[in-house]
């Protein structure tokens, strides 16, 4: 069989190994990369593709050329960033101006919480493809990040970002913080998970989101899953993120790595798809035997 050449680097973990410094993690934290997303980045019509790098490789996107082939984009703010380990991003529009921008959330598991290698950031399109990190958009995040989803959680037509943390970097089990990132409307963003998403500090240990309607009325709800809980829903309520009180759903504790939606009855309601840690695992937990942390 003939090899093809592929145009997509290789992507490249560190020998970091987290059991020596958290005694309670069963599995690497560091090595949940690499992070992907596709999306029109320079309005040609065809799809684009963003890979996150590990820690001392950068990001990569690769454009699309008619045909079908991709080519690798040469991006100095990418380069420049190199040392960040890319662990969740997500492609919006964050200043209005009708093109793709991109957020990156930070995270390896290897940094001191708090570090500015654990900041998320936030590059901007010029609407051809090319993309500059505006340094001051973001606030400090400084946790390792699982997830970034953009979503419209104050109904005012711009995108604000929910940023899930996976862990506190060398304490697993200990709840780290998330963030709700409120946009002016300018690509500018402040986080107000405080004052508009208090529940949040229920979340524990996030892999994994989504922005989807669920209720079938005018505002979708955010589904978050993660490690030791079970999968919890926020409705907005007066411009609040609120947790929707589904003991079936808080009975479902467990190891999630995935959530997605889609039709599966017919019915013309979402219904949730969830990835679990799976059962060809060296340890497990039942109703009468729980795994406990």
């Amino acid at each position: 069989m003939k090899e093809i050449a592929s145009p997509f680097a290789a992507h490249r973990e560190d020998d970091f190994v987290d059991f020596y410094q958290e005694g309670l993690a069963y599995r690497k934290v560091s090595r949940e990369g690499a992070r992907g997303a596709a999306v029109d980045v320079n309005g040609d019509g065809l799809e684009d593709i963003f890979i996150g790098g590990a820690s001392g490789q950068p990001g990569q996107l690769y454009l699309q050329a008619p045909g079908g082939d991709f080519q690798p984009s040469r991006q100095p703010a990418f380069e420049k960033d190199a040392d960040f380990e890319d662990t969740a991003l997500a492609f919006f529009d964050a200043d209005g101006d009708g093109d793709p921008d991109l957020a990156v959330g930070s995270g390896g598991n290897h940094r001191p919480t708090g570090s500015r290698l654990l900041n998320a950031r936030l590059y901007l399109n010029d609407g051809k493809g090319f993309f500059a990190r505006n340094d001051q958009a973001l606030p400090t995040t400084g946790f390792n990040a699982a997830v970034v989803v953009p979503l419209d959680f104050d109904a005012d037509g711009d995108l604000d970002l929910f940023v899930g943390s996976r862990s506190v970097p060398g304490q697993y089990g200990v709840p780290p913080r998330h963030f709700l990132l409120q946009n002016d409307g300018s690509g500018n963003f402040k986080n107000v998970a405080k004052q508009a998403a208090p529940d949040f500090s229920r979340l524990g240990m996030v892999t994994a989101a989504k922005w989807v309607n669920m209720t079938g009325d005018e505002r979708p709800e955010l589904v978050v899953v993660g490690e030791w809980a079970g999968p919890q829903i926020f409705e907005i309520q007066a411009n609040k993120l609120t947790l929707s009180r589904s003991p079936a759903l808080t009975a479902l504790k467990g190891w999630w790595y995935a959530v997605e939606s889609e039709d599966l009855d017919g019915d013309g309601d979402q219904d949730l798809i969830l990835g679990n840690r799976g059962e060809n695992f060296y340890f497990t937990g039942t109703k009468e035997q729980p795994a406990k942390l």
